[in-house]
């Protein structure tokens, strides 16, 4: 489901859970850690949302929202780049903590979030995710919580008034706790009758809310080419339509049908038809043009295929090299297809600059010299959107690869502007009778 992008991985880990006391049975960062690598396993792409815990560094905060444990035992997964770390953050309303009754609250809650959770948004540790706050604010002291809170999440640190982001950077992100009228603790945005907005509540959050996905009409088309074999001596025509495929009519584009007439002498006319603002897929869709009913001619080929794909380096590659018939097809140009069948899958043959259309091997070399393994592959410099992982193993069980021990620096000389040799050091162990390496690419 394209629709999924991620998993909060535990909702509050409170009261004996714990970040990082050598404790298997209750040590929430290595969970999280063992956890999010078993679904990376399974799926590379998603990001693994991991919430804090209520105790750490001897402080006590919210179930969830307490990460100071992670400035020295930061969680560490196979698949980089796919970690967001998340906190809850309520007002006195929920609890009354202890900086709610300070003397110079709310001045103090800038301090409070930064030795919490903030310190990682602020150091650019990891992404945050502020994944839940809300309130009915039937208080002063809530009143100044929400305030406060959303100044910090847009960059308002110190809480003075300005903001402290460099320019074109974006605050923290947030998702608001709740939509929907019947939490005990904070209401909802809508009223008891789910349908009425709390303007009230709506105006502490609206400046700080993402902009809206465009509706506005799309400008983007695809255009098909119908063209004779020989320009005719008499006028020729032919009826046209468009079908569904993946790509859905009203959704992905707009359908349309008509007829084309072309004029003695004349060869080639274009159908130009309209995308949709939806038309911007996370994998490729396809729609078919279906031509009928011939006069003055016969039809050599009646249908052909438009192909809506991504902007991404990885589509551009697929497009260069296969059909738009075949790009909508995953048995054929699915990151795990192997049309060619050398053995290769086309995510490999992307990341490494093979042809998947034709059969070759994949560029790697392994030597061991002075007790470590050198592991050599070619690596494609248009493939910025993969992560590439060497691991290495003693039995190739499942559980069994990691990469302790291993760094990679480019190969001198060997950038020649297309793709680089990537060398991999892999420590070679210690009476270890034979050793595995692998390549894992990752998009």
């Amino acid at each position: 489901n394209p629709t999924v992008i991620g998993a909060d991985l535990f909702n509050e880990p409170k009261r004996s859970a714990t970040w990082g006391n050598s404790a298997p049975l209750t040590d929430w960062n290595k969970a999280a850690e063992r956890c999010g690598n078993a679904i990376q396993a399974v799926n590379p792409n998603w990001l693994i949302i991991v919430e804090g815990v209520e105790q750490s560094g001897g402080q006590s905060y919210w179930w969830g929202g307490n990460l100071m444990g992670v400035a020295t035992l930061p969680v560490t997964l196979n698949v980089p780049n796919k970690l967001v770390y998340s906190i809850h953050d309520y007002p006195a309303s929920v609890s009354a903590q202890t900086w709610f009754s300070a003397g110079n609250y709310p001045q103090n809650l800038g301090s409070v979030w930064d030795s919490y959770w903030g310190y990682l948004f602020k150091n650019n540790t990891a992404p945050n995710i502020v994944g839940e706050f809300g309130s009915k604010l039937l208080t002063t002291s809530d009143q100044q919580w929400m305030d406060k809170l959303t100044d910090y999440m847009d960059g308002d640190f110190d809480l003075n008034g300005s903001n402290d982001l460099p320019a074109g950077k974006r605050g923290i992100s947030w998702t608001m706790w709740c939509f929907n009228p019947n939490s005990g603790d904070t209401g909802g945005i809508v009223g008891d009758d789910w349908t009425t907005v709390n303007q009230a509540k709506l105006g502490y959050i609206q400046s700080s809310m993402a902009p809206l996905l465009s509706s506005a009409a799309s400008t983007q088309t695809a255009s098909f080419t119908v063209t004779l074999s020989a320009a005719s001596t008499q006028a020729v025509s032919v009826a046209w339509t468009t079908m569904n495929s993946t790509a859905i009519a009203g959704t992905d584009f707009t359908p349309a049908s008509g007829t084309l007439n072309f004029a003695a002498g004349e060869t080639s006319k274009t159908i130009t038809i309209s995308l949709l603002p939806n038309a911007s897929p996370i994998e490729t869709k396809a729609f078919l043009l279906q031509l009928s009913n011939p006069t003055g001619s016969t039809l050599a080929n009646n249908t052909a295929t438009a192909a809506l794909a991504p902007n991404t380096a990885w589509h551009a590659w697929l497009i260069g090299r296969f059909f738009a018939s075949e790009l909508a097809d995953p048995t054929i140009t699915g990151p795990f297809a192997d049309l060619d069948s050398d053995g290769v899958s086309n995510l490999l043959e992307y990341a490494t600059a093979m042809n998947p259309v034709g059969s070759d091997a994949v560029p790697v070399f392994a030597t061991k010299t002075s007790g470590v393994l050198e592991f050599i592959y070619t690596k494609s410099k248009t493939a910025t959107d993969v992560t590439f992982i060497v691991e290495w193993s003693d039995t190739l069980a499942g559980t069994s690869w990691s990469t302790s021990g291993v760094t990679s620096s480019i190969v001198p000389g060997s950038d020649n502007g297309v793709t680089q040799q990537i060398k991999a050091i892999v420590p070679a162990g210690s009476g270890v009778p034979r050793r595995f390496v692998r390549l894992q690419v990752a998009r």
